[in-house]
């Protein structure tokens, strides 16, 4: 059976003449559709802003309230009373309430997995990648230190001096518990473990989540464009702000400055690696040659 008409014989409506006795068959066109422009839907998958936005009021909150209490108190010379707010503010206020809006937003928005919802996965290597990260947080701070004493016309001891921490500010009197717990325990151990995960993977992961949105609208593609960018830079001018309670010194403009470069880095470790292993243990690396700095 040939399935083309014959010679000098055009093809009927709907199909070709019948061959040999068997029906040829038949061809019905397709229906002509038109397809509507879908309007801008925030996607089930940008979860997670909401929550990043309502924490970070609440840290605020929680720093207005704890920040003048321990203030007054290093002032006063009432050790105590200082250990005792810094310790409320950072377990009690902090870090409780930045598990509480990630534990909530991953289980009833992400997916239920800390791995899939935050990057938090770790690899035998990320200790040596952690290392280096060190390294180089550290180096950013010197060279922004160093960029700041020329146009300042200070050193860069006169410039770091701005910023005392508790320990520098309760000397001499400081027992070493206290030693050990605000040298080693908070800013190697918790520190590098809470703040990752609330910063980079929650704070700048919900941000990312969010420009994606964005990929099929024509007029908003340059903010998927520079997601990395966007969400990168926020969570880390976030991180140096936050970071003024660790020096107790509300007017100090280079804390910020400081610590936000150090997160820039961590950020773009969060984005390259696609996990927090690497960005928790540089972050450990860099506190612990603080810490180490500061007790010599």
């Amino acid at each position: 059976m040939s399935w083309y008409p014959p010679q000098n014989q055009p093809p009927q409506q709907g199909g070709y003449p019948p061959q040999n006795g068997y029906p040829q068959p038949q061809f019905t066109p397709a229906p002509i559709i038109k397809v509507k422009e879908a309007p801008l839907v925030v996607s089930k998958k940008a979860w997670g802003i909401k929550e990043a936005a309502l924490s970070i009021a609440a840290e605020i909150l929680l720093l207005l309230l704890i920040l003048p209490v321990v203030e007054g108190a290093i002032n006063a010379g009432n050790l105590p009373l200082a250990i005792y707010a810094t310790l409320i503010g950072q377990f009690g206020g902090m870090y409780a309430v930045w598990m509480g809006f990630m534990i909530y937003s991953s289980y009833f928005k992400g997916q239920k997995s800390w791995p899939r919802d935050f990057g938090f996965k770790f690899k035998w290597y990320d200790i040596f990648i952690g290392l280096g990260l060190g390294l180089i947080t550290l180096t950013t701070q010197n060279i922004i230190i160093a960029g700041m004493s020329i146009l300042n016309s200070a050193t860069a001891t006169d410039l770091v001096s701005t910023t005392p921490t508790v320990l520098a500010a309760t000397q001499p009197a400081v027992p070493y518990w206290y030693s050990i717990l605000f040298g080693i325990i908070l800013p190697v151990l918790c520190a590098p473990f809470f703040e990752e995960l609330y910063f980079r993977g929650f704070i700048m992961g919900s941000m990312i989540r969010f420009f994606k949105r964005f990929t099929d609208t024509p007029k908003l593609q340059w903010m998927n464009k520079f997601k990395y960018l966007f969400a990168a830079t926020f969570s880390s001018v976030v991180f140096g702000m936050i970071h003024i309670q660790d020096y107790h010194t509300q007017g100090d403009w280079m804390t910020p400055i400081l610590t936000g470069s150090t997160g820039f880095v961590l950020a773009w470790a969060a984005i390259l690696f696609k996990r927090l292993g690497p960005g928790m243990m540089g972050h450990a690396t860099h506190n612990a040659f603080i810490t180490i700095n500061t007790m010599m």
